[in-house]
């Protein structure tokens, strides 16, 4: 326990005249250090993963045709080699609402967990 004020006449602090004893447990500060830390970290651990999702998303089309496996990046490569056109944009419009779904989602569960987000626009 951290004692916040002591008694004058057992060597405490001068100022303090009521001579009370308030005791602080010291692990309630250390936990609410430790929550407020936990929400920063996950608010920020939630961006990286957002902005990992799009970096895998945009990465699939690199390692589907260097490793030849079958996905929607070959495909939208060997699309573009035919010049097929309806096929690309179809890869196009699917990986980009997938991308901005993404995206959709990591703002909602920001805004859920950080208050001061929470509140703005009201």
């Amino acid at each position: 326990m951290t004692h916040g004020r002591r008694d004058p006449d057992l060597g405490g602090n001068a100022d303090d005249r009521k001579g009370i004893d308030v005791a602080v447990p010291q692990y309630d500060v250390q936990r609410g250090a430790l929550e407020c830390g936990k929400r920063d970290l996950v608010e920020y651990q939630l961006v990286v993963v957002g902005l990992q999702l799009g970096y895998l998303l945009s990465g699939s089309f690199v390692i589907e045709n260097v490793f030849a496996w079958p996905g929607v990046g070959r495909l939208a490569i060997q699309a573009i080699f035919w010049r097929d056109y309806p096929v690309i944009q179809a890869v196009v419009l699917v990986t980009g609402v997938l991308f901005l779904a993404i995206n959709l989602v990591m703002d909602v569960l920001y805004r859920r967990l950080d208050p001061r987000i929470r509140d703005v626009g009201r």
